[in-house]
């Protein structure tokens, strides 16, 4: 199970969700997160609307894996994604055309 932070962020993913920036997009975001406060949840977008749930979806468009700490982070602004995928701190396997568009596809929560 997620930590509270990183379950958190899930149930507020949809809320955060940019709509008119994903256009017609059609994917599955999988995030793989280790560590203390890690755990795996993933984010359908589809249809102009995005859902998120905990657990590991069977056919994600791009996945995103992290140390939990430093994907937290990065969503708290914390930290730099290109930074930390250049450093080794975050891997991103399938589409990253979705990867380099995320931070337009969801605004940061206050």
């Amino acid at each position: 199970m997620a930590s509270p932070e990183v379950q958190e962020l899930i149930t507020n993913m949809p809320g955060s969700f940019q709509a008119e920036a994903a256009g017609d997009m059609e994917a599955v975001l999988q995030w793989k997160l280790s560590g203390d406060k890690g755990g795996d949840f993933h984010a359908v977008i589809s249809g102009g609307a995005c859902t998120a749930a905990e657990g590991v979806h069977d056919a994600p468009t791009t996945t995103f894996t992290a140390e939990a700490t430093d994907w937290l982070d990065l969503v708290e602004g914390k930290a730099d994604g290109m930074s930390l995928f250049m450093q080794g701190k975050l891997s991103v396997e399938g589409d990253m055309g979705i990867a380099m568009k995320l931070q337009t596809l969801f605004v940061r929560q206050a």
